[in-house]
């Protein structure tokens, strides 16, 4: 004869929960520098938009005048209010090197507003990033 026991048994242990924890926990450990990168990429693309337009200009500047133009005001652009960069700075004959290197010629820049990166244009259309290393890697832009 068999008699048929009911487990009295609801819920979980606190052995069970803990496990839950400490797995969701290694999860979002292991996304969140992922998420973070992804999120400064887009906020990039706002900078990356500016000195697109900055170039447009600098450039129709230099086939009007033969020279490139030192301040905003002299360029036919208008640049909104940015939110993640400060306000554009535009050259008419600096250079930038990345890590020592060669200078290159550039036209505009702008710094993000946390201060950890800048963004530049240079007189043949390319936008690079410094630092060269670090952050711009990670964004996407290579090392010039």
């Amino acid at each position: 004869m068999f008699v048929c026991v009911k487990s009295r048994r609801r819920g979980y242990t606190l052995m069970e929960i803990m496990m839950v924890i400490v797995l969701l926990a290694v999860a979002v450990s292991l996304a969140y520098p992922s998420f973070v990168i992804q999120v400064e990429k887009i906020r990039s693309q706002e900078g990356v938009s500016a000195l697109g337009a900055l170039y447009s200009a600098q450039k129709n500047y230099e086939e009007d005048t033969g020279g490139f133009a030192s301040d905003a005001g002299n360029l036919e652009v208008s640049i909104p209010a940015m939110q993640n960069f400060n306000a554009p700075v535009v050259y008419a004959s600096d250079s930038v090197a990345c890590g020592g290197g060669t200078p290159l010629p550039m036209l505009a820049s702008v710094a993000d507003v946390n201060g950890q990166y800048t963004l530049y244009v240079l007189e043949n259309g390319r936008i690079v990033c410094n630092p060269c290393a670090g952050i711009c890697i990670k964004l996407g832009f290579t090392v010039w």
